[in-house]
């Protein structure tokens, strides 16, 4: 089915839902997760710090209203999600190398996680990162296959 389409507003919100996603998961880091990741020394830096004391200050309440895989292992899947969006709207055109960035990209994801659980990685292997990874990527597939249907039938 051909499909009438305005291919360059698709593309920017297609980025824009990806970054959004990768941003959602950056925020539940910053908001709720320890202070001894390296990305706290970054806001040091940079002199972030204060700002992000004051997001987490005030995200402290819903600390205790999630379960524990929102703030450990939602964050890696929607990072995961948010890239395969981007890399399947940035090479959409050319289904080949589309295929081939987002099989590396989530062969990177998995395989950090397993290189942890040999201790190749700093980090702490969990089979839940695993499986909210897995859930992302497949529910990226089938977006994957709408676009190329849509944009390029």
């Amino acid at each position: 089915m051909k499909y009438k389409t305005n291919r360059p507003r698709c593309l920017a919100l297609g980025i824009l839902d990806g970054f959004a996603l990768i941003f959602i998961g950056s925020m539940i880091y910053v908001l709720w997760r320890g202070h001894d990741l390296l990305m706290f020394s970054w806001f040091r830096y940079l002199h972030f710090d204060g700002a992000v004391m004051v997001l987490r200050d005030i995200a402290q309440p819903f600390a205790d209203t999630m379960p524990s895989w929102f703030y450990y292992s939602l964050p890696n899947a929607l990072w995961l999600f948010g890239g395969l969006i981007i890399l399947s709207v940035i090479w959409g055109k050319q289904k080949l190398l589309a295929t081939f960035w987002c099989s590396l990209f989530a062969l990177i994801a998995f395989g950090g996680e397993f290189c942890q659980s040999v201790s190749w990685l700093p980090g702490t292997f969990d089979i839940t990162d695993v499986t909210l990874m897995g859930l992302a990527a497949f529910i990226a597939f089938p977006i994957y296959v709408h676009l190329q249907e849509r944009w390029h039938p």
